[in-house]
């Protein structure tokens, strides 16, 4: 049994041809934020599925890949585990897709009935645990729709009423649970805060140490972890975590509910601001006046200002260069004066990030690799690029090389249209009811309603699948365009690149465009993972030995070129 797992690598083309002839079901689980119930455990769907398929079919163990989802929303038609196991099948890769119940394959019924149908279309069937369904059964296929229906009826009420009784407790004054705020303790009984007068103490020490002795919060951050003051929730005592405490305006008495909301989108989930006016203020216990708290932050600003680095505008992989140590960010402004002249390197922005041991000060940083000096890695990227560009058929022929769009348009079309003659059913029997409304034959407003209501249903739904679809259609033909604007650029960049003298604005959109990051190792190499990649391999470059190499890349092509056309913008 082959298990894929969170980031998962897909199979390269040799596997799938040993795996069309090998596999015959495909498991696909999912949990999310709001399932982590015995009934519906990762593990406990593996074992029911396959069972399923064991029991039902005679498949052995071998004979089963299994693609797991943890953490994402029923809702959201991005799911990679969901659109790998549909990929596969549609690549002759197993005959069943075997799931636990129908709101583990969606708990929106438009999706629902988008994924079913492109597994069907794949020529393959959907075997459920909990309920038998055949797609050639109109009863079946009823109840199948209703539970979609039912599935998401039922997670949009459980979200409405949570949020209602949330906003409900704050305008009464009351907490419906939160991050934990320093100096304060949360009364469950009474849904309120209270101060920590041990918290409170050390806090009012912070504001003395800032305001009055001018100490830095990475100084008060190592003051309070000599002190062997307990940090909050954890050992070491950050510098981050004493520069947001003390910028925390709730600490004036002041603590707002609905600052911010989360949003879903394709069922991904996203913090977003609210206006101030739709706030809802909290009364708690002062520890400082308001006044204090425009002072701390004003001297905060100073020490930040003070501090802050030069800028790397200039850099050619401004956003693009990681760490290989800890994959944090790797930005400019680390300079050295040598008899040469200044040398400007890439560091590692976790290096800066301090923490201090409660108990002994003893200072930590989240990272401790090594600088990369900026003339060298700089002009190992753009000369690779160079070579690229210089014969850009390659980088084309990938960007078209997936066809079948042409025809994806058709089969969308033809599904609009066949949705259109059945809204034109739909309304013309509305229209009937209404002349019969208007005959007699129907006796008051209340019949025809009972009447209207299925039929307007019926319209409503078909109104959404056709926006979908055409939504899909329009998709196409976007990416379609962009693939050609982005064809005729790069040829165009073909005799922009012979000039020596190409200004580093001008390199610096280039870069961006093709890669989609520089990984900077201990051990001497530059590893480039571009967003176009032919042979799908990574290059990496010996800088002491000045030896370039391959090795296997852990993504395919298809997806890094996903991430390209949402970066570029011609």
């Amino acid at each position: 049994m082959i298990t894929l797992k969170g980031g998962f690598e897909k199979f390269p083309s040799s596997k799938i041809t040993e795996l069309i002839d090998n596999i015959k079901g495909i498991v696909y689980v999912r949990v999310s934020t709001h399932d982590q119930s015995e009934k519906y455990s990762l593990d406990s769907q593996v074992d029911l599925c396959v069972e399923l398929g064991k029991k039902k079919y005679q498949y052995t163990d071998d004979e089963f890949i299994v693609l797991i989802e943890a953490g994402e929303m029923g809702d959201n038609p991005n799911r990679p585990a969901l659109n790998y196991a549909i990929e596969l099948l549609e690549k002759g890769v197993g005959k069943k897709l075997f799931l636990l119940h129908p709101d583990r394959l969606s708990r929106y019924l438009n999706l629902q009935t988008q994924v079913s149908e492109r597994v069907w279309n794949a020529g393959c069937d959907l075997e459920f645990v909990e309920i038998d369904l055949d797609p050639n059964n109109p009863e079946s296929m009823l109840m199948f729709n209703i539970q979609g229906s039912i599935a998401q009826y039922n997670k949009a009420k459980i979200l409405a009423n949570s949020k209602r009784g949330r906003i409900s407790k704050a305008r009464k004054g009351q907490m419906s649970g939160l991050r934990r705020i320093y100096g304060y303790n949360f009364d469950k009984e009474n849904d309120v805060l209270v101060v920590n007068e041990e918290e409170k103490e050390v806090f009012l020490d912070m504001v003395e140490m800032l305001l009055y002795k001018n100490m830095s919060c990475s100084r008060i951050a190592e003051e309070l972890s000599l002190r062997n003051i307990n940090a909050p929730n954890s050992d070491k005592w950050y510098q981050a975590s004493v520069t947001r405490i003390l910028q925390n305006e709730s600490y004036t008495g002041n603590f707002y509910y609905g600052k911010t909301e989360v949003v879903q989108k394709n069922g991904k989930k996203k913090q977003v601001p609210k206006p101030k006016d739709e706030w809802i203020l909290i009364k708690i216990p002062p520890l400082i006046s308001y006044q204090t708290h425009l002072e701390i932050k004003e001297k905060i600003k100073q020490h930040t200002t003070r501090k802050s680095g030069r800028p790397s505008e200039n850099y050619l992989l401004k956003n693009l260069a990681k760490c290989g140590r800890c994959g944090g960010a790797c930005g400019g402004g680390i300079i050295s004066k040598t008899s040469k002249g200044i040398i400007r390197y890439y560091a590692c922005t976790n290096k800066n990030t301090r923490s201090y041991k409660v108990g002994t000060g003893e200072k930590e940083n989240r990272c401790k690799g090594r600088n990369w000096r900026v003339d060298e890695v700089d002009e190992f990227v753009w000369n690779y690029i160079l070579a690229w560009l210089k014969n850009p058929e390659q980088i084309i022929e990938e960007i078209f090389q997936e066809n079948g769009d042409s025809e994806k348009i058709e089969a969308a079309k033809s599904k609009v249209k066949k949705l259109k003659e059945s809204k034109d059913e739909q309304e013309k029997e509305r229209k009937n009811y209404i002349k019969l409304f208007g005959s007699g034959m129907i006796r008051d407003e209340e019949e025809l309603s009972e009447y209207l209501k299925p039929i307007d249903d019926k319209i409503n739904y078909i109104e959404a699948d056709i926006e979908i679809y055409q939504n899909i259609i329009d998709s196409y033909n976007m990416e379609n365009d962009k693939k050609s604007r982005i064809a005729d650029y790069l040829k165009s960049l073909k005799h922009a690149i012979i000039s020596d003298d190409i200004v580093q604005s001008k390199k610096i959109e280039i870069v961006e465009m093709l890669v989609h990051r520089v990984l900077l190792h201990e051990d001497n190499t530059i590893e480039i993972v571009t967003k176009f990649s032919p042979t799908e391999e990574e290059y990496l470059y010996d800088l002491k030995h000045g030896n370039p190499n391959h090795r296997q890349t852990y993504g395919g092509s298809t997806s890094r070129f996903s991430a390209y056309f949402s970066w570029i913008s011609i």
